[in-house]
């Protein structure tokens, strides 16, 4: 009952490359933002990210895909403005780029 509050969940995202070859990854907690630019995770080099792209939410143990990237959407089956669980070893693409979720 005394003590620091428990720490949120850490989980890793994974750079995916082309041929499935691994770039860098990122150990991170709570919500993170992705997208070109003002994002927690930057990729200003892919022109069809929006500047804030997509939040990634802890949710349980699966992560909530949240797009904010207005009609550009985010490949993994959610709508614009939507929102999905995205389980542990599931690919995600937003633009021209791919991650891959990890629970740590």
């Amino acid at each position: 009952p005394y003590g620091a509050p428990r720490p949120a969940a850490s989980w890793r995202l994974e750079h995916v490359l082309v041929g499935a070859r691994p770039g860098r990854t990122w150990i991170l907690r709570g919500v993170v933002s992705l997208g070109r630019e003002g994002t927690m995770v930057r990729f200003p080099e892919d022109d069809s990210l929006a500047p804030l792209h997509c939040e990634l939410r802890p949710a349980g143990t699966a992560l909530e895909v949240v797009d904010k990237s207005g009609t550009l959407g985010t490949f993994v089956m959610v709508p614009a403005g939507g929102e999905r669980k995205v389980n542990e070893g599931w690919r995600v693409r937003l633009g021209s780029t791919m991650f891959r979720v990890v629970s740590r």
